[in-house]
């Protein structure tokens, strides 16, 4: 398909007045066969042009075969010296006949048989190409009209392919700037940063592992002895809670440096007061431990 495509888009070989018709390809043709390569002396030759491979009578013109885009081609230019000659133009030009076929030998290496039951042929010799009904190869088919060489209209053509290239990468300048102008309405680095730290750490934390001091964990775990409850035969009294005061030089035990702090908790803490509290980044960064870990109890409270 991709060169079917280049076929039709390249420029016609200098010459060409006429229909061109491709003559082989390198696909599988209708009896598994495969023409790989075509030998002749340059880029251009000339062959008998016949109808329907009818051999046994003179020919009805010749083929100019020549290279484009990759691919050999073929233009028929008929002698309109006998009826059959005039009849296959005509039916040419009026598109009733759009398929050719080549007869060829092998040259220099024997075909090899292929996987699908047909045989590959390295390199053949063109001994004649036919306008035919049906074609052996599925691609030797017609790929433009005489029309189609009118340099008006291929200029036109060409033109009007290069005004749309023009106005895409116009479009496609204008959004880039568009792009540009997005990206500085952005957040900085710093704060893209913070939101992602956010995005991995769990919303929900149990308080017990972010408020309670080791001093706390340690009070709480502390039991009665077992000698005392025996010796007083009744439950051991409630603990009195400490006083303020006591409570006061509690909180001012905990560590109150940055380095006291572990910097995964930290990030955690920041990234919850400035999505939470409104802080920017700046402004969470600049809060002591016990600072951010007073917000984040007042958003669990």
């Amino acid at each position: 398909m991709k060169s079917y495509r280049k076929l039709l888009e390249s420029k016609p070989t200098e010459g060409a007045a006429g229909p061109v018709f491709r003559i082989t390809s390198t696909n599988l043709d209708r009896h598994k066969d495969r023409v790989l390569a075509i030998k002749a002396k340059g880029e251009e030759f000339r062959t008998p042009l016949l109808w329907n491979h009818d051999s046994w009578n003179p020919a009805i013109g010749y083929a100019r075969c020549f290279r484009e885009a990759g691919e050999w081609v073929m233009e028929p230019v008929f002698d309109g010296a006998c009826d059959t000659s005039k009849m296959v133009a005509a039916k040419v030009k009026a598109g009733t006949l759009d398929q050719c076929s080549i007869r060829f030998v092998p040259c220099e290496t024997e075909p090899v048989p292929n996987k699908d039951g047909g045989y590959d042929f390295p390199l053949v010799e063109v001994l004649e190409v036919s306008i035919v009904n049906i074609a052996g190869n599925q691609d030797a088919v017609r790929l433009r009209s005489a029309e189609a060489v009118d340099e008006d209209e291929e200029k036109k053509y060409r033109a009007a392919g290069l005004a749309f290239r023009a106005k895409v990468e116009g479009d496609l300048a204008e959004l880039k700037a568009e792009v540009k102008k997005l990206h500085k309405l952005l957040p900085d680095e710093e704060e893209d940063d913070l939101e992602e730290e956010e995005q991995e750490q769990p919303e929900d934390t149990p308080e017990e592992e972010e408020r309670e001091s080791p001093e706390d964990e340690e009070r709480d775990g502390a039991e009665t002895p077992p000698d005392e409850e025996a010796r007083d035969g009744a439950e051991a009294p409630p603990e009195e809670e400490p006083p303020a005061e006591e409570e006061q030089e509690l909180s001012e035990g905990e560590p109150e440096d940055e380095e006291d702090m572990p910097e995964e908790e930290a990030k955690s803490l920041r990234a919850q007061v400035v999505k939470h509290l409104g802080f920017t980044s700046a402004q969470a960064k600049a809060l002591s431990p016990n600072d951010l870990r007073g917000y984040v109890a007042l958003l669990r409270g």
